[in-house]
């Protein structure tokens, strides 16, 4: 998933990454220039490894890369007043820190997540509907499931805005849907045909889509700090027609949401936490 706040981060790390490599270059043609030199170099490095990893799911990398930019603005401050590139690379490295704080402020982090499983889509939708009369936040919840599509494709797209292409058996089920969650997608996964993904999970099909031991999906459900035989069986439960409807939040918020969704006819209701397994009700 990548917000305008990430999107600016991005684009920010990389109009620093271009500044700081040319500061460096013209501070060593200089000479006598070497901790400019060394901490341009090593800001530009932290830039390129931060947006090129940054998603919602993994900012591994923001603190490091903020710690870059503001040592490289500090040691550029020096040579400001007579070098034009070092006052360049001062001003860009401070709003690559900014747009990387703001970026860190303004996405939400999910510790805990229910995952119930429905058979069929008419009580996956019902489970949202029951969510959503309940006061749960909409934008906390990510709903999996298979679409049906004469063409096979080997990929479909992404939609982080609010609106959504819609096609395919569960049209009708799909729109009423995303217009409630943030984000979307479509492909075609081999070994299980059209599956249509919305909400939070997004940011970690992202992430899986590069790459991973699991399929797309599985990557996705086990960024999200699922394990992995749960993941292989929701992968089949998928395969198999089934629909999986993901609430995340805090353990309060997620414990609330699993709380209702048991009133609903799951065939499984299990719920996480990044540093735990909490006890599965199954039904």
């Amino acid at each position: 998933m990548i917000t305008k706040a990430i999107q600016a981060c991005i684009e920010s790390c990389g109009s620093c990454e271009k500044i700081c490599t040319n500061c460096a270059d013209e501070c060593e043609k200089m000479g006598g220039m070497g901790d400019c030199v060394k901490l341009c170099r090593e800001c530009a490095a932290a830039c390129v490894k931060h947006s090129g990893n940054l998603t919602v799911h993994d900012r591994s990398h923001t603190e490091s890369c903020i710690a870059a930019c503001e040592a490289c603005a500090t040691e550029c401050d020096k040579g400001a007043d007579h070098m034009d590139i070092c006052r360049q690379c001062a001003e860009a490295c401070r709003k690559c820190a900014e747009a990387c704080k703001f970026a860190e402020a303004s996405v939400p982090t999910y510790t805990d997540h229910a995952v119930a499983v429905y058979s069929t889509h008419d009580v996956a939708e019902e489970a949202v509907r029951q969510l959503s009369k309940e006061g749960f936040d909409m934008k906390k919840l990510s709903i999996i499931g298979q679409d049906y599509h004469s063409e096979e494709r080997p990929i479909g797209f992404f939609n982080s805005g609010d609106q959504m292409w819609s096609w395919g058996k569960f049209g009708a089920f799909w729109g009423a849907i995303w217009g409630l969650m943030f984000g979307s997608a479509l492909m075609f996964i081999p070994g299980i045909g059209h599956v249509m993904l919305g909400g939070y999970i997004i940011g970690a099909l992202q992430g899986a889509f590069f790459g991973g031991a699991f399929g797309v999906i599985g990557g996705a459900l086990t960024s999200l700090g699922i394990p992995e035989n749960s993941v292989v069986q929701y992968e089949k439960d998928i395969k198999a027609g089934s629909f999986l409807l993901i609430a995340h939040g805090s353990e309060e918020e997620v414990k609330n949401a699993k709380s209702i969704l048991s009133s609903t006819p799951t065939t499984r209701l299990d719920s996480y936490s990044t540093d735990k397994v909490l006890a599965g009700h199954h039904h």
